[in-house]
């Protein structure tokens, strides 16, 4: 859904592409035919179009208002597994590693990286609030890469971790967050040392940050905010237990409950 709450986007997996009108009742504004099975679909604001991409190996970015379609990249050479939109590119991963980088506005290949490894999740900075611009990429080893893209070169790797990444972000400063199935959760700054470890006894499965917060969402449901500094914990939503102090919670533990209440057991 867009920030102005007006138009909503769907995908499915028949591949069709749809764009609803909120606020006039679920009016449809326009469809469009994708290749192959839909796996993501998101809004891209500020040049206001939709990104899609299916199991075809085809990324396509779509008008928002029209539905027409603006262009498709093509170079991808196996199945695509994740896509992300910067706020000036595309970028989006195949299984077995491959990166490919290119112009939102027209599609473009920029430029593509080769890996030794699975992709098993990818996060890229905001271009819009930084200088510069990174993506960092999490394989199944258990490594992460990480990459300059403005200067299209590696920067450096993270490999403390001992099972596959599952769950990966990157702040506002250029550190990067990762998670893994070792239940471990890692800040690593923009030189590539390690700033904090927080332990848990679940596998991450989600990770976001806001302000000096860090959130991370485990796959037994629970939910961790962090500080964003030094890893110390603030608190954890289960979704499921009272208060067992009786007492009113703290405001912003009530708000984030609340927030929370529609998940499923899985946080993702």
């Amino acid at each position: 859904i867009d920030l102005n709450d007006t138009r909503c986007v769907t995908g499915d997996v028949g591949g069709v592409v749809r764009c609803w009108k909120v606020g006039e009742g679920g009016e449809l504004a326009w469809q469009g035919i994708a290749f192959g099975r839909l796996v993501e679909v998101e809004i891209c604001e500020n040049i206001e179009a939709v990104l899609s991409c299916g199991d075809s190996k085809v990324v396509q970015m779509w008008d928002l208002g029209s539905g027409e379609q603006r262009w498709d990249s093509e170079h991808a050479k196996v199945e695509i597994e994740t896509v992300e939109y910067d706020g000036e590119n595309v970028i989006y991963s195949c299984h077995f590693g491959n990166i490919y980088y290119v112009d939102a506005s027209n599609g473009e290949l920029k430029w593509k990286t080769e890996a030794e490894d699975p992709i098993g999740c990818m996060a890229v900075s905001e271009s819009t609030k930084s200088d510069s611009n990174i993506v960092a990429l999490g394989y199944e080893s258990g490594i992460v890469n990480v990459f300059d893209l403005a200067n299209e070169k590696f920067l450096f790797r993270i490999s403390s971790h001992h099972r596959e990444i599952t769950a990966l972000c990157v702040t506002e400063t250029l550190s990067v967050i990762t998670g893994a199935n070792d239940f471990d959760v890692k800040c690593t700054g923009k030189s590539g040392s390690e700033l904090w470890t927080y332990r848990s006894k679940a596998q991450p499965t989600a990770l976001l940050t806001s302000g000096d917060l860090v959130v991370a969402g485990y796959r037994n449901g629970e939910c961790h905010c962090l500080n964003i500094h030094d890893g110390s914990q603030k608190w954890i939503l289960d979704g499921e237990e009272e208060n067992d102090s009786g007492n009113a919670e703290d405001e912003e533990v009530a708000t984030a409950r609340a927030g929370l209440a529609h998940l499923p057991s899985a946080v993702t």
